[in-house]
């Protein structure tokens, strides 16, 4: 075999895998029925949602100056996103005092209310979500709250 045929053998071989990759890059593979977390948040909410959401988030406000920050969404529809991430947290939690807050060009999620950031109960509950952080994609901090 000559060099200029093995040449053009390994020529060959490297089109032919180039082919494939390029064949594989170009396929879209779709687990089907499987949904990720911006799946439950591209949907708007319809102006009616908006308010049930917000006579909600009174509902559960309660009077502490203090609760566990669980998570901040902003940009487009942050409001409309941040109440469905509240329902989807109380589904996943089973806990019912999830609350959000709309500050300006983003809006919080929050747990709970506690009269102070030392309090016994703020505390064990804050220590209770940062088991869950990873799982559940939160950053669970004790914040100062209006």
């Amino acid at each position: 075999m000559s060099m200029q045929e093995l040449q053009r053998g390994l020529m060959m071989l490297w089109a032919v895998i180039a082919l494939s990759l390029i064949a594989i890059g170009c396929t879209e593979t779709r687990v089907v029925g499987v949904k990720d977390f911006f799946d439950n948040n591209r949907t708007v909410m319809t102006p009616k949602d908006r308010n049930n959401a917000k006579t909600k988030q009174i509902q559960v406000a309660g009077d502490g100056k203090w609760a566990i920050a669980l998570d901040q969404i902003s940009g487009p529809n942050h409001y409309e996103r941040a109440a469905k991430r509240r329902d989807q947290l109380a589904l996943q939690t089973g806990q019912s005092d999830i609350w959000i807050n709309e500050e300006g060009d983003k809006t919080l999620v929050f747990y709970g209310r506690y009269p102070t950031h030392n309090d016994t109960k703020a505390q064990a509950d804050l220590k209770r979500w940062r088991t869950q952080k990873s799982r559940l994609g939160i950053y669970a901090m004790l914040s100062p709250v209006g």
